[in-house]
C-alpha cells in the first residue's frame, strides 16, 4: 500500500510492522496471525484488509497528535506573551484572557468548552482525595494547563535554545539547563554571552566597544593599567555607548573617544619602531 503520508517516524514503523502479513511456512499457520472471528481460518486477503486498517489507524493517531501538539504550543506561547504584557494579571485572568482569543478565532472555548469530571475517593488510606475523569489526550492536555496556570506554573522559552522549560530557581531565568549543541555547557552557563555576540556582529558601535574593552582589560591583566582607572572608563565606555545608539553621538566620534590614550606602534625611518598616541 502506498504510504500517503510519506516516511513515517520509527514510532510508526514499529507500531504497523509486526502487523505486515507474513505468508505461512509449510505445514503452519502464520507466526503472526492477527484474529479475525473465532475459529476462522487464516485468510491473506482478510489479514491485508486488517493490516490497511491498522496503518490508517495509525496515521489518524500521529496527526491527532500533532494537530493536539500545535494547540498545545500555541497555547503556552500565548500565555508567556500575555505574562510579559500584564504582569500583574491572576492566573485565572490569563485564562479568561486566552479562552477570549480562542473563542474569536475558533468560535469556540479551548479549556472550558467541556467540564471535567470530577469525584471524591479513596487512593492511599484512609485519606480521601479529588479526582477526575479524563477521557481523551486533549482533555488531559486542558486538565494539566489549567492546573498549571492555576497553581502559578511557570514554562518559559529559552532565550538560546528556543525550548520550553520550568524555571528551578528564578521565575524570570531566561536560560534552562539543557547541555546545548556540542559545547559541553548549559544554555544557563553561556547562552548570554552567545545572544550577545550575535547582537554585537551586527552592530559596529557594540563591536567597537568590545573590542576596546578587551584591549583595556588585557593591560589591566598586564599590569599595565589599575583596576580602578579601568573601571571607571568602563563605566564612562557605556555611557558613551548608549549615547551613541541613541543617536546623541556619531559613530566617528565614538570611535575617537575609544581611541584616546591609545598607543600604536608605527615603523619609522629604517624600520625601527616608534611610538604613537593616539588622541
Amino acid at each position: 500500500m502506498t504510504d500517503r503520508f510519506g516516511d513515517r517516524c520509527a514510532a510508526d514503523r514499529d507500531l504497523i510492522n509486526p502487523l505486515r502479513p507474513q505468508p505461512p511456512l509449510p505445514g503452519r499457520a502464520p507466526a503472526n496471525r492477527l484474529p479475525i472471528c473465532p475459529g476462522d481460518t487464516w485468510n491473506p486477503d482478510n489479514e491485508k484488509l486488517l493490516y490497511r486498517a491498522a496503518k490508517e489507524a495509525a496515521e489518524h493517531i500521529i496527526l491527532n497528535f500533532k494537530s493536539i501538539q500545535k494547540t498545545i504550543i500555541h497555547a503556552i506561547e500565548r500565555l508567556l506573551e500575555l505574562r510579559e504584557k500584564f504582569p500583574d494579571a491572576s492566573s485565572m485572568e490569563y485564562l479568561y484572557m486566552l479562552e477570549e482569543e480562542y473563542r474569536k478565532e475558533e468560535s469556540k472555548y479551548l479549556i472550558i468548552e467541556k467540564p471535567f469530571k470530577a469525584f471524591y475517593g479513596v487512593i492511599k488510606p484512609p485519606e480521601i482525595v479529588e479526582l477526575y475523569e479524563i477521557d481523551t489526550i486533549r482533555d488531559l492536555f486542558r486538565f494539566e494547563f489549567v492546573k498549571m496556570i492555576e497553581h502559578d506554573i511557570f514554562i518559559k522559552k529559552c532565550k538560546n535554545c528556543g525550548q520550553f522549560f520550568i524555571p528551578r530557581r528564578r521565575t524570570n531565568a531566561k536560560y534552562c539547563e539543557r547541555i546545548y549543541g556540542d559545547t559541553n555547557r548549559k544554555c544557563s552557563e553561556i547562552g548570554a554571552m552567545l545572544r550577545y555576540e550575535k547582537k554585537v556582529a551586527g552592530n559596529p558601535v557594540l563591536e567597537a566597544h568590545k573590542k576596546a574593552y578587551r584591549r583595556l582589560h588585557s593591560r589591566v591583566r598586564a599590569k599595565k593599567m589599575t583596576q580602578t582607572a579601568f573601571m571607571k572608563w568602563s563605566d564612562e565606555s557605556v555611557k558613551k555607548r548608549d549615547a551613541c545608539l541613541d543617536g546623541e553621538l556619531t559613530f566617528e566620534e565614538f570611535v575617537a573617544w575609544l581611541e584616546q590614550g591609545r598607543v600604536r606602534r608605527a615603523r619609522g625611518k629604517g624600520g625601527k619602531q616608534q611610538k604613537v598616541t593616539m588622541g
